[in-house]
């Protein structure tokens, strides 16, 4: 096979695995695909570990704060899990069966509801109050505070007095729970992940066949170092990522539909050097848990990190159906409606700006707009970072007569006023107006030293970097208009570099890689050894990016490179789910 002769098996192997179709490209590809290349990750630092937890309690605090009213109910209509456990109630035992659905679902707020009604069925049911209890415990997302751990004390303690005459397991895992909530010496209860997860680790070793159990075990470690699994290398593991690696990994050996072991598996291979290895598990979860939005969202963690937009788009919009059905009902936790749902949105929006499908990022910054009330900031700092969303979104896609019409969101959000600034700034340069644009410019600067920036870095939030890419990007759009590509790429390049130290998160804090701009002015200035070199930085960054390889296919177009230039064509046409046959615009890269 000539493919093979001129190619290596090692190459041939990263190409397949970047999910394009060797019969569809060059005999021999002239570049590694950028998706393969990338080192980034979901999620895959403490800090953006830290700033979710933020977010989702804040979503909590805000519905506590009397904006609504919900009575906590099932998301689900039936379990994806059961377990049986000793009662002699049908009714309880089904109810046990959604509520375990629920926690392993990351819903747990109406879990706890569930477990309660479970009890009222069969007060006498042990393993309905560790239910509860273990659902009232800080999870990879979240950490709860003194009253959840109050309750969750309580549960442990009302399971441990009905433990008499069940099972040994079940007396194994009350016990371990038990063990996770301690009095302190001074009459207050604490959380002792640790003390959790080593109980649970010596049930894995007493029960290996019972997948739950193992299951059990594999979250409580992952507990003990929330979203932070590996080393900076992603090769090797931290703590106790190896027993979580080894304990999920035997469970999906022998049932690949556990869904509990499927979701957590995506958690803890996501931020490693090799995702990949969740992906054939995780994409079997929205099938296996369709009413559930957060897990039929899971997998597109995966298809964003490897850039499969069109994947991530599809697995966001079917959980954001999910969700809208279980929010209209009336019954679904504010951490659901506050926090997952428009995590899902922004997903569906960041996906399809990479992949150049305005129409739905427009619509979607709608919703997610809709989704993410503006004095929900007050309780939630990180909000003001991702509300911005819609103004990038027309930054992008819309006309500049469509952007200068957006009107002025006020001074409740600071960065809502910094992103409407950059927006119009950007449409001013388009126009060629360079005045406009650098009076935009200028409101941007003059908004980094204000009192709201300077409130949201308090908050560990860069707010003032990312006004200043903002005003650089303006500023360089300006330049590039007026033909100063001097300037222009100098200001880009310190942009770039500005971004370069932002905090991972996933979607990305700033929306997208600013040297893909450098590069589009690197080649419109002539650079094209250097443009060449920016373009594929940027799709490290942000792999499978339709505008960047759009760029790449210009810029192999310019060097008369045609055998290079075919590949990158080829490579933005299955990326591009922009219209049919259309382009992006070089000068707005």
């Amino acid at each position: 096979m000539a493919y093979w002769k001129t190619g290596t098996l090692l190459t041939a192997a990263l190409l397949a695995l970047g999910g394009v179709d060797l019969a569809e490209r060059p005999r021999q590809a002239p570049f590694p695909d950028p998706v393969l290349l990338s080192g980034e990750s979901c999620l895959g630092s403490e800090s953006s570990a830290r700033r979710l937890s933020l977010f989702l309690g804040a979503a909590r605090a805000y519905a506590e704060s009397g904006k609504v009213d919900n009575t906590f109910a099932a998301g689900l209509t039936a379990p994806i899990i059961t377990y049986p456990v000793t009662t002699e109630s049908p009714d309880a035992q089904d109810l046990f069966d959604l509520g375990l659905s629920l926690v392993i679902s990351f819903n747990h707020d109406a879990a706890i509801d569930v477990f309660r009604q479970a009890q009222a069925a069969d007060p006498g049911c042990a393993m309905c109050h560790w239910g509860e209890a273990f659902a009232r415990g800080s999870n990879l997302n979240l950490a709860v505070g003194e009253d959840a751990l109050q309750l969750a004390h309580d549960a442990a303690q009302a399971a441990r007095l009905r433990a008499s005459g069940t099972p040994v397991l079940e007396q194994v895992l009350i016990d371990a729970m038990v063990a996770r909530y301690p009095r302190t010496e001074d009459g207050n209860v604490s959380e002792n992940p640790v003390a959790f997860a080593d109980a649970l680790a010596l049930a894995a070793v007493q029960y290996p066949n019972n997948d739950l159990v193992l299951s059990l075990a594999a979250e409580a470690a992952m507990n003990t170092q929330p979203w932070d699994y590996w080393q900076a290398d992603g090769h090797t593991p931290k703590g106790r990522t190896a027993e979580v690696i080894n304990l999920l990994e035997t469970v999906l050996d022998r049932d690949p539909d556990f869904v509990h072991a499927i979701h957590l598996y995506i958690h803890a291979t996501e931020a490693s050097d090799d995702p990949f290895r969740a992906i054939a598990t995780a994409g079997q979860l929205p099938g296996l848990a369709p009413q559930s939005g957060h897990l039929v969202h899971m997998p597109s963690h995966l298809w964003y990190l490897t850039g499969q937009w069109k994947r991530s788009m599809e697995s966001n919009l079917a959980a954001a159906h999910a969700d809208e059905l279980y929010i209209a009902s009336g019954n679904a936790p504010p951490l659901y409606e506050y926090g997952y749902y428009p995590h899902n949105l922004h997903f569906i929006l960041t996906s399809a700006m990479m992949a150049g499908d305005g129409k739905t990022a427009l619509s979607t910054a709608s919703r997610l707009d809709a989704a993410l009330p503006q004095d929900m900031s007050s309780l939630a700092p990180w909000i003001a970072l991702i509300r911005p969303s819609a103004y990038y979104a027309h930054a992008q896609f819309s006309s500049p007569d469509t952007v200068l019409g957006l009107p002025d969101p006020g001074t409740e959000s600071v960065m809502d006023s910094v992103a409407w600034h950059y927006a119009r700034g950007l449409a001013f340069a388009a126009e060629g107006n360079a005045v406009s644009a650098q009076a935009e410019a200028d409101r941007i600067d003059a908004l980094i030293t204000s009192d709201g920036v300077a409130e949201l870095e308090a908050q560990y939030l860069p707010a003032g970097d990312i006004a200043r890419i903002s005003s650089l990007i303006v500023s360089a759009r300006i330049a590039a208009r007026n033909g100063d590509f001097d300037s222009a790429i100098s200001q880009m390049e310190r942009a770039a570099d500005l971004q370069d130290a932002l905090p991972y998160s996933e979607p990305p804090i700033w929306y997208y890689p600013a040297r893909q701009t450098l590069a589009a002015l690197l080649l419109q200035d002539g650079q094209i050894d250097r443009a060449e070199v920016m373009f594929h930085r940027a799709l490290l960054k942000s792999p499978n990016n339709a505008h960047a390889l759009y760029g790449l296919w210009q810029t192999y177009k310019a060097k008369g490179d045609r055998r290079s230039a075919r590949y990158a064509k080829h490579l933005f046409k299955k990326a591009w789910m922009g219209k049919r046959g259309a382009t992006p615009e070089l000068a707005r890269l």
